[in-house]
């Protein structure tokens, strides 16, 4: 009898501990949900506060910094190219984002306030049923799911390039994106968002081999450098007209819309990694991956 009770007793114990060691794992999620949201209204109080100092920080005014504000984006992509495109014109009103969140996209902004046309292309067939249902009923916006490459990029977009001239092309693959941005041909963009990687050598020409399957491993190991991509740009006549704060995208303009309404090349801000405009950064890489010079005559094709 006394065995019996001292069996249920050290099993009602261990159920006690399981219980307080579920209730400890709930409250450090919440925890960790609270300190995220914590991070996001701190970051757009601070987009709030360059807004407020824009005026009195005797900026060049055809610096894009005073002018990043962030509603669906991640960073301040959503009010800097609200301002490239005042000074460049809307055209055709179209965009294509590849790798999207239907929360938190560069050019959610231009489909749900300003009613563009848009594809938005994702490989999460998660993230890609989000995406349906947001827009169900939207015939300006489709959502396409592929995973791309560097070897069916137009394919994937040729239905796209069909539809004349692009405004917005938005680039977003944590990775391979600058092999991706090489190879696209059949649509012209007026105005270029791409992901570059601020913990790389800035100065130099820098990305990582190209791998057709290849993902982000949550390290500071990926995609390329600034001057990888600006250099990428020239050859395919854009200019280099903003990095953001937060060391996150890199904004190019075409050639033949620059002249007079940005800052020259030079003199656009190189960024140090300030993600969430916050001391975070990505784990250290375990130096796996490797990395190329990708300028044409420097590299050796896979």
């Amino acid at each position: 009898m006394v065995s019996g009770t001292d069996d249920l007793r050290k099993q009602v114990a261990e159920l006690a501990r399981s219980v307080r060691e579920l209730e400890i794992q709930a409250l450090s999620a919440r925890v960790s949900g609270l300190g995220q949201d914590i991070v996001r209204v701190r970051q757009q109080l601070r987009y709030l506060s360059l807004a407020a100092m824009g005026h009195e920080l005797a900026l060049d005014p055809l610096d894009l910094t005073p002018y990043e504000m962030s509603f669906f984006s991640q960073n301040g992509e959503d009010g800097v190219l609200v301002e490239v495109l005042r000074r460049v014109g809307a055209g055709t009103r179209r965009f294509i984002e590849i790798g999207a969140s239907h929360a938190e996209a560069n050019c959610l902004f231009l489909a749900d306030v300003l009613g563009w046309q848009g594809w938005f292309v994702e490989a999460d067939p998660n993230e890609v049923a989000w995406l349906r249902r947001k827009f169900t009923g939207n015939c300006n916006v489709s959502i396409v799911e592929a995973f791309v490459d560097r070897g069916n990029i137009n394919e994937v977009l040729e239905p796209v390039g069909s539809a004349g001239e692009m405004d917005v092309f938005s680039l977003d693959i944590d990775g391979n994106d600058y092999w991706v941005w090489e190879a696209l041909e059949v649509i012209h963009p007026r105005i270029v968002i791409i992901e570059y990687n601020s913990a790389l050598d800035q100065q130099r020409p820098v990305a990582q081999r190209y791998e057709p399957a290849s993902t982000w491993d949550g390290t500071d190991g990926f995609g390329s450098s600034r001057e990888a991509l600006r250099e990428l740009g020239t050859r395919k006549h854009y200019r280099l007209v903003h990095a953001d704060i937060a060391g996150v995208n890199l904004v190019f303009v075409r050639e033949d819309l620059c002249p007079g309404r940005f800052l020259p090349e030079a003199d656009v801000a190189v960024r140090s990694t300030a993600y969430f405009l916050s001391g975070y950064l990505h784990p250290s890489s375990d130096g796996t991956r490797s990395f190329v010079d990708p300028s044409p005559a420097d590299r050796t094709r896979d």
